[in-house]
């Protein structure tokens, strides 16, 4: 179109010996021809971000209705067991193939192994229930009574229901017949001074809230099926209030973390619902800190309504060394201001190649997935697993020696895969995913990586 419109343009001018119409069509032409040419562009611009739009939705479905597996296509085993039934699977495989197993038992034609009954732990109480034979199903059918020659055990694991009780504290009072002295028994120090939460409960409750997983609200319909009405807000208030009792080890781990000079941070969003001052909808961010001696490692985790840098630079104020981040700029200025060595992680890298080969596969026959192992996408994958397999190999060598083994092993590998990457998108690569996967990871290299 653009030549067509340098063809009119440069056609003679109109002259007397032109007619007026003539010159008129001319002037015509060459709008409409623009106006043509601008709506190409605008329908190639339409088509490059409708193709974007429908990648991003292929990767959303793909995110958010299928398996999060990370195996490439073909790779992935269906699985139609439910979780019983695969746990119950997996049990009967281990009882198999447990190292404690009787001498074997030889049988003609084939020799097979004899699983060894698990043991139930020795330490755990147990409660003796006896059945006996009535006396009717004693007497023997030539009129004698049978005697007891033994017994066969079988032990069954059980468990008490979680039992509510009240402690009930009685400081005894004295006093002294001349009546001028009088003294009270004193309690030991509690968790929180006055309330009725004991060490036990606030224990309870705060262990299955955070490592349990199990929210405020199920544990008041849990306490309200015992009959007793355990309010939320009143949890939240013991959870809190017991927070607060843990404040000297939190500072003696955050000294532990300061006092190394390799950590990692990353902040990943929630959704906090009735949050004073915000709408339920706005997202807030929990900020993970992993760090300390390898020996001693201490993983921190900080709430903020805000993903902004001026947190980063909050929770980093006394850090000096490395820091493993993503790309996320929000960590510039704390790089900056302390003088950090950002080492950005390879793993957010890897996981852009694998969004690539899942929007890729989406909806794709068998016949079609054989070609998956030539994308761009699954190659670069290739080459972490080979990463992967390195580390796994080295996983029990010393600091020292793992150093040299990757020198060895790994840097030729990834210097061959930067190449690689590099020569990609030199020559061009036409599905965006993979161009901005690519780019990412180029991006990333020309500021600093460690592997």
């Amino acid at each position: 179109m653009s030549a067509t419109l340098d063809i009119i343009r440069t056609m003679p001018e109109p002259s007397d010996t032109l007619p007026s119409t003539v010159a008129e069509l001319q002037q015509l032409l060459i709008e409409k021809l623009a106006i043509i040419e601008r709506q190409e562009k605008t329908i190639a611009s339409t088509e490059s971000l409708n193709k974007a739009l429908q990648e991003k939705l292929r990767l959303l479905n793909q995110k958010h209705f299928a398996k999060s597996s990370e195996k490439n296509p073909g790779q992935a085993e269906l699985q139609f067991l439910n979780e019983a039934e695969m746990l119950h699977s997996q049990e009967s495989r281990n009882e198999l193939e447990s190292d404690e197993e009787e001498p074997d038992i030889i049988v003609p034609a084939h020799k097979r192994k004899r699983a060894k009954k698990r043991e139930l732990p020795a330490d755990l109480p147990r409660c003796d229930v006896f059945h006996d034979l009535s006396d009717e199903q004693k007497q023997c059918a030539c009129g004698k009574t049978m005697s007891a020659i033994g017994e066969e055990t079988l032990e069954q694991l059980a468990i008490v229901p979680q039992q509510f009780y009240v402690i009930v504290h009685h400081k005894l009072k004295y006093a002294c017949t001349c009546k001028s002295c009088m003294r009270t028994a004193t309690m030991p120090l509690q968790p929180i001074p006055g309330s009725q939460a004991s060490p036990q409960i606030l224990s309870h409750v705060m262990t299955s809230k955070f490592h349990d997983g199990l929210p405020l609200y199920r544990q008041e319909k849990m306490a309200k099926r015992e009959g007793l009405d355990l309010d939320r807000s009143k949890l939240a208030r013991w959870t809190i209030e017991g927070g607060k009792l843990f404040q000297p080890i939190w500072n003696c781990l955050q000294d532990s973390f300061y006092s190394y000079d390799i950590a990692q941070t990353d902040e990943t969003g929630i959704q906090v619902l009735k949050e004073h001052g915000r709408k339920p909808e706005n997202k807030s961010y929990l900020w993970i800190r992993r760090g300390g001696a390898p020996d001693k490692p201490v993983v921190l985790v900080d709430y903020s309504p805000s993903r902004a840098g001026d947190v980063a630079t909050g929770l980093l104020e006394h850090f000096k060394g490395y820091l493993v981040v993503d790309g996320y700029s929000g960590y510039n200025q704390v790089v900056g201001q302390n003088g950090l060595l950002p080492a950005y992680c390879n793993d957010h890298a890897r996981r852009k190649f694998v969004d690539v080969v899942k929007s890729l596969s989406k909806g794709l026959s068998e016949e079609a997935l054989k070609g998956a192992k030539d994308w761009i996408a699954s190659r670069a994958i290739e080459v972490y697993k080979s990463l992967y397999r390195v580390e796994a190999k080295i996983k029990h060598l010393s600091p020292r020696e793992k150093y040299a083994q990757r020198q060895r092993l790994a840097v030729p590998l990834w210097e061959t895969f930067m190449m690689w990457a590099n020569r990609m998108q030199v020559e061009g690569v036409a599905h965006e995913g993979t161009r901005k996967a690519l780019a990412y990871l180029m991006k990333a290299l020309a500021r600093r990586w460690l592997i």
